[in-house]
């Protein structure tokens, strides 16, 4: 895949290529990382999986995914599910 050049916007913003995208299987809703490539000179970005239901377009019960998570049957990082909840409430992540 060829390099591609965008720019920062003033709010620190910029879109992911679409072929980056879809090279990636990212769409609409996903949730993704960055962490700095060991040289401090480049930025790796990974498509992340915060639990099974994060990514799905359904909306279960909020019953539904209590009883899944205290269960036991949650396959999830609670770490990555506070930090989104974190940053959806302001209160966590590099915001102003």
């Amino acid at each position: 895949m060829s390099k591609i050049i965008k720019q920062i916007g003033i709010e620190g913003r910029t879109t992911i290529p679409w072929s980056m995208r879809r090279a990636l299987k990212i769409k609409d809703g996903d949730f993704i990382s960055f962490k700095k490539t060991p040289d401090g000179n480049g930025i790796i970005i990974e498509k992340e999986k915060i639990c099974d239901y994060c990514n799905d377009k359904k909306e279960p019960a909020d019953e539904d995914i209590m009883v899944w998570i205290l269960s036991g049957k949650a396959d999830i990082d609670l770490g990555k599910v506070l930090f989104v909840l974190e940053n959806i409430l302001g209160l966590g992540g590099d915001s102003k």
